[in-house]
């Protein structure tokens, strides 16, 4: 995300258009933004997003997420995410073992 007076090399109305997006999608909701912000901690490492993550655990510690909450959303991305790996490349390298066998 943006910081201070740090520059983007994209159009200006991209840009607008995209804090825009995504300001509507953390805006409250049916979720409010202390979850929704939880989400996007969370969305942010599966992302492999780490400018994403600063943001997203700076407005979610605005909206009174917890270092405990915000842990537990990282275990969780953290988890499906090598739940992924375990299950794409286990399954992968069982195969290709039964090749060379």
């Amino acid at each position: 995300m943006l910081k201070g007076g740090e520059k983007m090399l994209m159009k200006r109305e991209m840009i607008e258009m995209f804090f825009s997006f995504e300001n509507a999608a953390v805006a409250s909701g049916h979720l409010d933004v202390k979850t929704k912000e939880l989400i996007a901690i969370a969305c942010s490492i599966m992302a492999d997003c780490l400018p994403c993550l600063e943001h997203h655990y700076k407005m979610a510690a605005q909206n009174g997420v917890t270092v405990d909450e915000a842990k537990e959303a990282i275990a969780v991305a953290v988890a499906i995410s090598a739940g992924n790996k375990i299950g794409k490349f286990s399954i992968k390298a069982a195969e290709l073992f039964k090749e060379t066998v």
